[in-house]
């Protein structure tokens, strides 16, 4: 893939998974004033979900946290379990295919749908505007299968 390619990839990615989040700790509108960080989200508590983290590399890794929490959800199985079997070699569309008998085109649906609805959330609350979320949903397919595939190379 060309840098070019893989550059906006990257950014649209992120772009999704900042709204897939439920709660960003962020407040304002889009550019209008500074974005400031929410005490909760600087000191987060033991109850509260990360929705991130960050690679050896020092850039936010957002997506698998919802990917794993989801599916986790989707598959009535634990996260930590999920975990364990993707440590172990399977894939999220082969443990969709065996838990539920999903193909891999359904499981990535499923996880759309959710997706989807977290960014009509993220809307409702004013964090983005319809337009940017129809613009995101309608990568949401390409973006999450992409996500998806490349869980083998996953580590926390």
């Amino acid at each position: 893939m060309s840098k070019n390619i893989t550059k906006i990839l990257a950014l649209a990615t992120t772009a999704t998974l900042f709204c897939l989040s439920p709660s960003t700790g962020i407040t304002g509108s889009a550019g209008a004033e500074k974005a400031t960080p929410s005490p909760s989200h600087i000191a987060p508590e033991s109850s509260q979900r990360h929705m991130h983290h960050h690679g050896k590399d020092g850039k936010v890794r957002a997506g698998r946290h919802f990917i794993i929490e989801e599916t986790s959800r989707l598959l009535e199985i634990e996260p930590s379990s999920l975990i364990e079997n993707l440590k172990a070699g399977k894939t999220l569309s082969q443990l969709a295919l065996e838990k539920k008998g999903w193909t891999e085109d359904q499981y990535v649906q499923k996880l759309v749908e959710s997706a989807g609805r977290n960014m009509d959330k993220a809307v409702t609350d004013g964090r983005i505007t319809d337009l940017e979320a129809q613009k995101l949903k309608e990568q949401l397919p390409t973006i999450l299968k992409l996500k998806i595939n490349n869980m083998d190379k996953f580590h926390e």
